[in-house]
């Protein structure tokens, strides 16, 4: 069945038949945190979702490619979802290149 989590789509797949009238509950996919419900009524299921996207952890890391060379750049700590993560100079990763590198957690 399609869930609408936050602002994509994602099935949940059911490993077994639902009765007519039951719920299950079921993890959020990988990112998020919370359940999906899963409602079987008169032979038609229905999902909602309670799924808030997690924050990025210190092992969380984002790569990025200056002028064909790549860096990676990791928090030094939680980052909220949403927030940015730290900030890196173009130079860090390629010495022909000036500016600022700035990434955000998604």
């Amino acid at each position: 069945v399609p869930v609408n989590i936050s602002t994509s789509f994602t099935t949940v797949a059911l490993e077994t038949e639902m009765a007519s009238s039951s719920t299950r509950h079921v993890p959020c996919v990988d990112g998020y945190s919370g359940q999906i419900q899963l409602s079987c009524q008169d032979g038609l299921l229905y999902s909602s979702a309670s799924c808030v996207p997690e924050g990025c952890s210190a092992t969380s890391a984002a790569e990025v490619l200056v002028g064909g060379a790549s860096m990676s750049i990791t928090p030094r700590d939680f980052v909220a979802h949403g927030s940015d993560l730290e900030h890196a100079n173009c130079s860090d990763a390629h010495t022909g290149y000036k500016g600022v590198i700035h990434t955000t957690c998604r």
